[in-house]
């Protein structure tokens, strides 16, 4: 997993766990202690306590970086306070991490993506499960430095939209590159997600009033979901 160019390095904790990658797979994922501005703190490459959305037999992990203050002597060894990366409330998640960890019923983890990303949020698509019985979840994601200032920042850079299923297999961009994604809806009677994008017309890296929105609908009536665009305005140009 490719991460943040580390400038200094303080230690190394030799936390690797074997995750099991789409293509059947192994490989080692490690935890690496990196210098911090401050000299009194540490960020800390991290594996949260797990999550799980209820009704699924499936524990997540968000991987992430986290502040945490450094003991004196006087306290011992160890850590004291920290600086959450994320939180998790029902059947969302949100905050700032870097990748998910999956864990099925017989223990075996799987590792969400290599890709060099932040994941703003996660959604699991609880009206589309208690009708199909198909666990799926929507991320927000940070995949380009699309402004070039050589950082991801959701304030700054285009978020798009991707999907998997509840146990991170089958994971997908359903956004185009210069679009950012804007909003979104689930209709429970149509069994679909519907989402909004706007376009970055002039590749320019920067959202304006020039740009377009585009309309689009994920159908989940099939067993194999499928992602249509429409234009509801059509009749009105």
């Amino acid at each position: 997993m490719r991460l943040l160019l580390i400038l200094s390095m303080v230690t190394m904790l030799s936390f690797a766990r074997c995750v099991q990658s789409d293509s059947g797979n192994k490989r080692t994922v490690d935890t690496l202690v990196v210098a911090a501005e401050k000299p009194d703190s540490l960020h800390v490459l991290i594996a949260d306590l797990p999550v799980q959305f209820d009704s699924t037999d499936v524990l997540l992990y968000k991987v992430g970086m986290k502040a945490v203050a450094r003991r004196t002597a006087a306290y011992g060894r160890g850590f004291e306070g920290s600086e959450s990366y994320s939180f998790f409330e029902k059947d969302h998640v949100g905050g700032s991490f870097v990748n998910v960890v999956f864990e099925d019923k017989s223990g075996v983890l799987r590792e969400l993506t290599d890709l060099k990303i932040e994941i703003t949020s996660m959604d699991f698509l609880r009206d589309i499960f208690s009708i199909t019985k198909r666990g799926y979840i929507l991320y927000t994601i940070i995949d380009h430095d699309t402004n070039g200032d050589g950082k991801f920042w959701s304030g700054d850079d285009i978020v798009s939209l991707y999907i998997s299923d509840v146990d991170g297999t089958g994971f997908r961009k359903l956004t185009k590159s210069t679009h950012e994604y804007y909003d979104h809806v689930v209709v429970k009677s149509r069994r679909a997600l519907y989402f909004r994008t706007r376009e970055d017309v002039d590749k320019d890296g920067k959202l304006t009033n020039s740009d377009m929105f585009h309309y689009y609908k994920v159908d989940f009536a099939d067993q194999d979901y499928k992602l249509i665009e429409y234009d509801p305005l059509k009749n009105l140009r």
